[in-house]
């Protein structure tokens, strides 16, 4: 069974890679070009899409035309504005075991991953806000 450290989801996962691919043009971007790129399955990737069009992060045209384009009226867009957009806020917890009733801190011990959730965390942090760069 996979296992992964990081709890991001795959739509997340999907929409930073999409987000990717389409600031490197200044043309409009098909959602099928994307979806055979990356293996995906298209209708997911349309859901995703849709939900950045909806946080005003893509703009769309209609028709067979269409296509997506990073909005050109946000100036900075960052990891961290994606993965709000797709999974809501982002919550940081120090402790892998996420109980109140974890013994260790009722009992001021030391967590015994040591300080590994704030190190992760920390990174992290620092890379969800990278700025995606546009061409």
């Amino acid at each position: 069974m996979e296992r992964k450290l990081l709890n991001i989801s795959d739509s997340a996962v999907i929409a930073m890679h999409a987000i990717v691919e389409i600031s490197k043009t200044t043309t409009p971007v098909f959602s099928k070009e994307i979806a055979q790129r990356w293996e995906v399955s298209q209708h997911h990737l349309s859901k995703v899409l849709r939900k950045l069009v909806v946080a005003d992060i893509l703009i769309s045209g209609t028709g067979h035309s269409g296509g997506f384009m990073l909005n050109p009226k946000k100036k900075d867009i960052s990891f961290k504005d994606i993965l709000i957009a797709i999974d809501g806020k982002m919550i940081f917890s120090n402790c892998f075991f996420c109980k109140k009733t974890c013994l260790h801190r009722k009992q001021s011990r030391a967590c015994v991953f040591g300080n590994l959730s704030k190190k992760i965390n920390d990174e992290f942090e620092k890379f969800s806000n990278i700025k995606i760069r546009k061409a």
